[in-house]
């Protein structure tokens, strides 16, 4: 069975008779379990161990970015496909890669076979390309000598925006961090947004969750003279269930940048840095505020951009989100 006979089947249903089917070829009696949308999950995956392969499920509601009501209560799609080069573990997938690729390439021989969709390819610590129809991420080997693994993803639809909002002018909500939420000059940033109930609420907890009509969350702390404006993140389209930041971002980043772009136009050495498997995040220092950024170790783009009152930021530990 080749790479082609699984993606051509992305957005199937699980209960299509082509997937029946296809499970029938993979001899495994494992199949995709409804996820559990009472904790906010919609994807389920099926591991095939002896060929290689895993499979990745999700919910069609959820993919298409219906009403939130609707998640968790469609059927389950075909979306994502692993192959892996094999391990202690996991067996070498041994069917037809895409755009024919082999796990014996380089990164170099990878990217020149993909060459085609070069417009598309976002680089760190893999290579990632959006191609007709999926999303492909290539990981490689110690000193890029040879591929380690293959995702394929279809891509979800975005969020839509719910709620019309305009977002505030960078420049004055950053000059807003470390005031007190009862400044006028603090709440006329968000006249739509934080009005009196919503501003009550905010006080406790100290979180202002404003995802979806701006895409953005607030936070503050507690002081002798009351709460102090402390963060804002921006999140991306689909981040924490978010509509995604419309306005503009520091430093002039975009949330299509890959890792490699962001260290290029923040020339600076971040104060942190960190990665896993599946994140990294990368911290600045500046007058006017400190630089949190989270960016897709796997989709190689930035997913959210936290902007803190500057002097007080506190190393933690590295999260995968």
């Amino acid at each position: 069975m080749n790479a082609s006979d699984l993606t051509s089947l992305f957005g199937v249903a699980s209960d299509d008779e082509r997937i029946i089917q296809l499970f029938e070829k993979l001899s495994t009696l494992r199949r995709p379990r409804q996820p559990d949308r009472a904790n906010y999950e919609y994807y389920d995956w099926v591991l095939v161990r002896k060929l290689g392969l895993e499979l990745g499920f999700v919910d069609e509601e959820y993919q298409a970015a219906t009403e939130r009501f609707r998640w968790g209560h469609g059927k389950l799609l075909l979306a994502q496909a692993y192959f892996y080069s094999g391990n202690d573990e996991i067996r070498k997938y041994s069917g037809n890669l895409p755009k024919g690729l082999c796990f014996s390439d380089t990164r170099e021989q990878a990217n020149t076979k993909l060459s085609e969709f070069e417009s598309t390819r976002r680089s760190y610590l893999n290579d990632t390309w959006d191609l007709d129809d999926y999303r492909i991420t290539v990981s490689y080997k110690a000193n890029d000598q040879a591929i380690d693994k293959l995702v394929c993803r279809l891509i979800p639809a975005p969020m839509k925006q719910t709620i019309q909002a305009t977002p505030p002018a960078l420049e004055k909500i950053y000059n807003s961090l470390g005031q007190n939420i009862n400044n006028r000059e603090f709440r006329d940033l968000w006249p739509t947004s934080l009005a009196d109930q919503d501003h009550k609420i905010s006080e406790n907890p100290t979180k202002l969750d404003l995802r979806e009509s701006l895409g953005a969350s607030l936070t503050f702390i507690n002081s002798k003279t009351g709460l102090l404006f402390h963060s804002i993140t921006l999140h991306r389209n689909r981040d924490q269930e978010s509509q995604g930041w419309k306005g503009q971002l520091p430093l002039n980043l975009d949330f299509e940048d890959s890792p490699l772009t962001l260290f290029s136009k923040i020339s600076a050495p971040p104060a942190s840095q960190g990665n896993s498997n599946l994140t990294g995040h990368a911290v600045w220092h500046f007058n006017d505020y400190t630089l949190y950024v989270l960016y897709s170790n796997i989709d190689n783009r930035l997913i959210r951009v936290n902007l803190i009152t500057p002097g007080i930021w506190k190393c933690v530990e590295d999260y995968e989100y």
